[in-house]
């Protein structure tokens, strides 16, 4: 509750009883009855207006307050040194791949040195093999769970969280949204309560992951006392391309294995150790 909202009310109501009451006996020392005959229609006005700003007033005291939400930790996938890959290794797989042209193999070359992306950004052992029939579904999920499932671990050994208490979770990937979602997989893995409820987005490209926290801003602000997990991450085995379109073999140079958690809340009894408070979120 507001408390200078209900002191305003409070206030208002008391000048509002009285001021009626004062203003007639100021003025009946200077007027004689006949002409303070619509004095009490002036005192049924103020007691009116004071009535309904006391009313918006109690009201706004009671309305409850936009629950802020707040980042807990994060935490983001550390590849094993076997799943690093060295820009210099790129021309020898789409070589051993077979089906790149030489020179769309320049082409990838001169953009996976622009990208910014460094020589120990990670690379699946599928992708490695340069062996498609290995390339698949299954294959994709794997890459879910090596990068994605050790994050979450992660997270919640450094915040001390328990995955029953998590009340949302929301995964963002673009191009991989098998079934199960890859929010019910973590759910199911970490055997977080039936109570918790998944939201899996798919197909909005790179600002999935701002809207993905922006969904979780408005869990929390509908419901008190909340934890959400936020798990955002592109699958590069399932986006793997290795033919002769240049435009789609671009996506091999942008993007590397990749995964990260993040843990909101609005819980007060963690606010002392939040990391940081979100306060705007620009979508465009």
């Amino acid at each position: 509750m507001r408390a200078w909202a209900a002191a305003a009310a409070a206030g208002i109501a008391i000048i509002g009883s009285g001021h009626a009451k004062d203003y007639i006996n100021g003025l009946s020392e200077y007027l004689d009855h006949e002409k303070l005959s619509g004095i009490p229609l002036v005192n049924g006005s103020i007691n009116l207006l004071a009535c309904v700003l006391a009313i918006v007033f109690v009201a706004y005291a009671f309305m409850p307050k936009k629950t802020k939400a707040y980042v807990l930790d994060f935490s983001v996938f550390s590849p094993p040194e076997s799943w690093t890959f060295h820009r210099s290794n790129i021309r020898p797989l789409c070589e051993k791949h077979g089906k790149i042209l030489p020179e769309h193999i320049d082409f990838l070359e001169k953009i996976a040195y622009r990208t910014g992306l460094g020589d120990e950004a990670a690379v699946t052992p599928f992708i490695k093999e340069a062996d498609e029939s290995k390339i698949g579904i299954q294959s994709s999920r794997v890459e879910f769970r090596e990068t994605c499932f050790p994050a979450v671990q992660d997270l919640l050994d450094k915040t001390g969280v328990k995955p029953s208490q998590i009340n949302f979770v929301i995964t963002n990937s673009s191009l991989f949204n098998p079934t199960p979602s890859l929010s019910t997989t973590i759910m199911n893995h970490f055997k977080m309560s039936p109570r918790c409820k998944g939201y899996s987005l798919g197909g909005m490209g790179c600002s999935a992951g701002v809207i993905a926290i922006d969904l979780a801003r408005e869990m929390l602000e509908l419901y008190p006392n909340t934890y959400v997990l936020v798990v955002s991450h592109e699958n590069i085995t399932n986006a793997f391309y290795a033919g002769k379109d240049p435009s789609m073999l671009l996506i091999n140079c942008l993007f590397r294995a990749n995964g990260a958690a993040v843990l909101l809340t609005n819980k007060p009894k963690d606010i002392r150790r939040i990391k940081y408070q979100i306060k705007h979120i620009v979508r465009t």
